[in-house]
């Protein structure tokens, strides 16, 4: 997705942002003139990792349409691994099967979900993703907005996914809000997005690999994740850590020095992505070996929250839990 198109994503210019964290809303010191270069910074209330001095809609442009890529490798098996169990989560009993994809891409996830029996569409105002998406799905809709969405017939639907998308958001909270539009009452929302407050990032800070400002302008913590949630109107069911979409421990401290020798070298941070990218295909070997010894640390770190990825899972509200009624279990 395009810088302008995350900007009317968020439903915010970023020109001017970034004097509070866009988790929680807490103010946050603005370095001042002398320090003009783009860093991540910790919100002493929440924890999550903001990107300060906040970029211009002008700069967040310039840096998507030249230095980011995504190179969609489609339905890859460990992208299936990593999107059933995400599907899994809204697949209740009784529950309808209408589904939406906040920042679809060119539809992988929505391909996927309509082989689950969802009723899917998507929204993704890349015209370029959205091309490709329609070259291989033709069935399955995606529109440049909701708004869109709406005037074609798209009615309330049981789930909404956003899949690392948040974390390049300047104004997230705007984002969930109109995910709680497009909700049924009580209809689930499953996000996921890299964990701020994760091992990797408190131990390798800048070298991680998802620490690369202006690419991710947020890196959510647990408790950040939460008042977010909370701040767009949805009631906070679970949320939980994983590996994900991460390259993992042994991944990330392998590939650190690669890392510190181009960001030396380059004058900003360039975000190229791929799931076969040679740095994918160097943790997935490391991995092999790493994953079985590594299990106890992994499942300590998954249960307190320090896994890599985060996975959040929200529930809207229906008129009885707004009249304080709950329905029984």
């Amino acid at each position: 997705m395009q810088a302008d198109a995350r900007l009317q994503l968020a439903g915010s210019d970023a020109a001017g942002a970034g004097a509070g964290c866009p988790a929680c809303g807490s103010s946050m010191p603005i370095p001042g003139a002398q320090d003009p270069h783009l860093r991540m910074r910790r919100c002493g209330s929440c924890c999550t990792l903001c990107a300060l001095p906040f970029p211009s809609a002008q700069k967040l442009a310039a840096y998507y349409n030249s230095e980011y890529s995504v190179i969609d490798a489609g339905l890859t098996p460990r992208r299936r691994a990593n999107w059933v169990p995400l599907l899994e989560m809204a697949e209740r009993p009784a529950a309808g099967r209408r589904g939406l994809e906040i920042g679809s891409s060119t539809g992988a996830f929505l391909r996927l979900a309509t082989e689950r029996g969802w009723s899917m569409a998507g929204i993704e105002l890349d015209d370029r993703a959205r091309a490709q998406h329609a070259h291989a799905s033709p069935g399955v809709p995606a529109y440049a907005t909701l708004a869109a969405a709406r005037r074609d017939g798209l009615r309330p639907v049981d789930a909404v996914w956003i899949l690392h998308t948040l974390e390049h958001l300047p104004d997230p909270a705007a984002a969930l809000r109109e995910a709680v539009d497009a909700l049924t009452p009580g209809g689930v929302l499953i996000a996921s997005t890299p964990n701020g407050a994760s091992l990797e990032c408190l131990l390798l800070r800048s070298l991680c690999e998802w620490w690369t400002p202006p690419g991710h302008l947020m890196l959510l913590s647990p408790r950040g994740a939460r008042i977010l949630l909370e701040r767009a109107g949805l009631e906070t069911v679970s949320i939980e850590t994983r590996r994900g979409d991460s390259t993992g421990m042994l991944g990330n401290l392998a590939l650190a020095p690669a890392r510190l020798v181009k960001r030396g070298v380059v004058s900003s941070v360039a975000q190229r992505s791929s799931v076969s990218s040679w740095s994918q295909r160097v943790a997935r070997l490391l991995n092999l070996a790493y994953d079985p010894l590594s299990w106890p640390l992994r499942r300590w770190a998954y249960r307190r929250m320090k896994g890599p990825e985060l996975v959040l899972i929200a529930r809207k509200p229906t008129q009885r839990d707004m009249r304080g009624v709950h329905p029984r279990a």
